[in-house]
């Protein structure tokens, strides 16, 4: 399944910015991991430790893409035979959609928007709240 992961240049609904220069960077650094479906996709849990180590029991899919299209990230994704891959699958009409998690640095420009820079990209996470 194809899915559009995060708009670049624009604000996303956390009001952060994802340069194209700076996801390009992220994507190829994880080329490897992808290449080789160690590239993961978990499910959003608020209550998910909060350090930036994905929960393996959370694991609902890998990728087998990820590219940069039309100035969005987009990515194909494969659901596991996995219980959280089997819920998505079988909640596969809900409004899910997949973001980014990772860490980097976060600063203003001169419209006061936060601007992510040297972001390092650890996994994608489905969820139905949007990002």
């Amino acid at each position: 399944m194809k899915y559009e992961i995060t708009k670049l240049g624009v604000p996303n609904k956390n009001g952060r910015i994802y340069p194209k220069e700076v996801m390009e960077k992220a994507i190829n650094d994880n080329e490897q991991l992808i290449k080789n479906k160690g590239f993961m996709v978990s499910v959003y849990d608020e209550h998910s430790d909060p350090s930036n180590t994905i929960n393996l029991t959370k694991v609902a899919a890998f990728v087998n893409d990820c590219k940069i299209e039309n100035d969005m990230v987009v990515a194909d994704i494969e659901l596991l035979n996995t219980p959280m891959g089997n819920y998505i699958k079988e909640n596969i009409d809900k409004p899910w959609s997949v973001r980014p998690v990772g860490f980097g640095k976060l600063t203003q420009n001169e419209q006061g928007q936060h601007v992510v820079s040297d972001y390092e990209l650890l996994y994608f996470t489905f969820t139905d709240e949007g990002a």
